[in-house]
């Protein structure tokens, strides 16, 4: 597998931008994508952004996960396919990808149109219960089983952030189940820095509803924007098999600029 480090590290590490790391991210045009999501399936992740935050993403796993067209890939929260179609332009198809999904309308979309054109690229639909998404889901969430096996390279956007702990928890462990290399996941991470920012009145979130698992809610309804310990994350990672974990601060903060809103877990198999 390319792309990988060796060496566990003692600490978290934390880097600003993703430069550190040495490598020279491409250059991509202004373009729309050859494959373009419609505005009612998009409206969820990106609206008419959606273009060009998925070429970020992208960019964001080859410079900081090592990501490259040879490795096979796990997309958990799939949609509709934004990151796949991000992924296979850049990469130019030729990645195993395997995305999933509790929507089945995005599952639908994506193997008609994504599918139909690219077959290495496929989508499942898994009836997990989400109180935003899936609320009739036949499946409990910390109960699910994740398709596919095998993978090199896992991704989780704005998944762990409508999540609280137990089920975040199990979607850790079953990542690490199927992954032998890196699980790049993006949060909303707390720790002294991020409390700092949010009693000062500079983050864009407050988050000051406390849940009983010790994440903490934006909102009155839990799901809507959910933050976890970086400390509890860093420790679900482990516990799942991984370490060498790097962790890039968002922007929501505003401590420093940021690849996105969102904070970044790289997390490494040894």
């Amino acid at each position: 597998m390319t792309g990988r480090r060796t060496g566990a590290r003692s600490r978290i590490a934390r880097i600003a931008l993703p430069a550190t790391l040495g490598l020279a991210p491409r250059v991509w045009h202004a373009a729309a994508m050859s494959i373009e999501i419609p505005e009612k399936l998009a409206k969820d992740h990106g609206g008419v952004s959606a273009d060009e935050i998925g070429r970020k993403w992208a960019e964001t796993m080859e410079v900081c996960g090592g990501l490259d067209g040879d490795q096979s890939v796990l997309d958990i929260g799939c949609g509709p396919g934004r990151m796949a179609i991000s992924i296979g332009e850049r990469f130019d198809w030729s990645n195993r990808y395997l995305g999933f999904d509790v929507r089945a309308r995005d599952i639908t979309w994506a193997t008609r149109e994504i599918t139909g054109r690219h077959p290495s690229f496929g989508f499942e639909h898994i009836d997990v219960r989400n109180p935003l998404y899936n609320p009739e889901g036949a499946v409990d969430p910390c109960e699910v089983r994740f398709p596919g096996e095998a993978f090199d390279f896992a991704l989780a956007t704005s998944v762990f952030t409508h999540m609280q702990r137990d089920e975040t928890a199990h979607y850790i462990r079953e990542t690490g189940r199927v992954v032998s290399g890196v699980f790049l996941s993006s949060w909303f991470l707390i720790d002294d820095e991020a409390e700092a920012q949010i009693a000062g009145g500079h983050a864009l979130f407050t988050f000051a509803h406390a849940l009983d698992d010790g994440t903490r809610a934006d909102r009155a309804m839990a799901a809507e924007t959910v933050a976890h310990p970086l400390e509890s994350a860093v420790e679900m990672l482990k516990a799942a098999g991984f370490s060498d974990i790097e962790h890039i601060r968002g922007r929501w903060t505003r401590i420093r600029t940021g690849r996105h809103n969102q904070d970044i877990l790289v997390a490494r198999k040894r």
